[in-house]
């Protein structure tokens, strides 16, 4: 498969129907991006070796390197993943939602929640005491008087824009983050969704929305039930609950 300079020896079937599909679908619609010809994921590091080994999984031998900073692939993984309902592109500009494969298995979706929440998530400290998930979506439908006053890459808080201009960011969340933020009451996690504010970026104003988790016996369970797989995650998160050696000494607070 593939022209004179990425030619690959592929063995069929591939089965996509699997836990790594799962991960890399997160992964990809995080901090990677489904390009047609270099699909990258942004990480080298804990979890740059994590996504390899999930690519390597699928399809052994595949060809990658490391290239400013990202990691890089054949072009053959791009089509599985849009197989898989990862598109090509800007995410910001195209908001996909979450692909249905994930809805498949329930281990698909803790699967798929682990990694994003590796991905773009904040782990709780004794200072912020919440965990945070945040994606951004560009806007449509602002009228130009309001546009006109923004300044280049400086965010304007959403409590301070006018109450025309809540209402319709209000209504354009991120597809992805709201079906996050589903998938989490489906464990019984309860978050709140917000919108943060609004920024001028290139040419598109862009909403910064959030996830949050609070309170310390929601984020046991989202420890219990989900989890992050990032070792300093992993080792923030036990701190605030105060887990040591696998045993819980919970507190109020």
């Amino acid at each position: 498969m593939g022209g004179v300079n990425s030619f690959l020896r592929l063995f069929f079937p591939i089965n996509l129907d699997r836990v790594e599909s799962t991960i890399l679908i997160g992964a990809f619609l995080s901090d990677g991006n489904n390009q047609k010809q270099h699909p990258f994921y942004a990480n080298t590091d804990f979890l740059g070796e994590k996504i390899l080994k999930n690519v390597q999984a699928l399809i052994p031998g595949i060809p990658w390197e490391i290239r400013n900073g990202k990691l890089r692939f054949h072009p053959i993984l791009s089509r599985l993943l849009l197989k898989l309902g990862v598109p090509f592109g800007d995410k910001i500009l195209l908001n996909p939602k979450i692909p249905q494969f994930i809805y498949a298995r329930e281990k698909y979706k803790k699967a798929y929640l682990t990694q994003i929440f590796d991905d773009e998530g904040h782990a709780p400290t004794k200072a912020s005491r919440k965990i945070v998930l945040g994606r951004n979506v560009a806007l449509r439908g602002l009228p130009k008087e309001f546009t006109s006053t923004l300044v280049y890459t400086k965010r304007v808080t959403f409590n301070s824009l006018p109450e025309y201009i809540k209402t319709i960011v209000s209504r354009q969340p991120p597809n992805l983050l709201n079906g996050e933020y589903e998938l989490l009451k489906e464990f019984g996690i309860k978050s709140s969704l917000r919108c943060r504010g609004v920024t001028l970026y290139l040419d598109r104003v862009s909403a910064d929305w959030v996830v949050e988790l609070a309170g310390k016996e929601n984020i046991n369970k989202f420890n219990k039930e989900i989890g992050f797989s990032h070792p300093d995650k992993v080792r923030r998160i036990n701190e605030y609950l105060g887990i040591e050696n696998g045993n819980s000494i919970l507190c109020q607070g």
